[in-house]
């Protein structure tokens, strides 16, 4: 995802990347405008479909700090496992030496195996 208000993440490290973060990705009063919690999901789950290179099945952030704006998000993964069609990893993202949250996902795609995102077969109502 990219936009014109959506920052690219960039990246010269394995396994990390960075994101500037601005006003027009904040909430918050103008005294205390800090990034809006939407945009620290998408920007993980972005981080974490690089990682992985599999596109996102699930993902949950924990928010550990708000991120007052202007700022820069650095993202460091890392994979934790999986199997054949999907693979686990989290993404920890931090401003300076301040965690700012935690994310886990799980990201897979489709394999084509006949048992592999199987649909679930009918049944008779109860």
């Amino acid at each position: 995802m990219t936009s014109a208000k959506f920052p690219l993440l960039e990246s010269d490290v394995p396994n990390a990347w960075i994101a500037h973060i601005g006003t027009e990705l904040a909430t918050g009063p103008a005294d205390r405008t800090h990034m809006f919690g939407g945009a620290g999901l998408a920007l993980s789950v972005m981080a974490l479909e690089l990682l992985s290179g599999l596109t996102a099945l699930w993902t949950s952030v924990q928010f550990v700090a708000a991120l007052p704006v202007p700022a820069t998000l650095g993202f460091q993964g890392r994979m934790l496992g999986g199997g054949k069609a999907i693979a686990h990893a989290e993404m920890r993202a931090t401003s300076g030496a301040d965690l700012i949250l935690v994310a886990l996902g799980s990201f897979g795609a489709e394999s084509g195996a006949v048992q592999q995102w199987a649909g679930m077969p009918g049944a008779p109502p109860p």
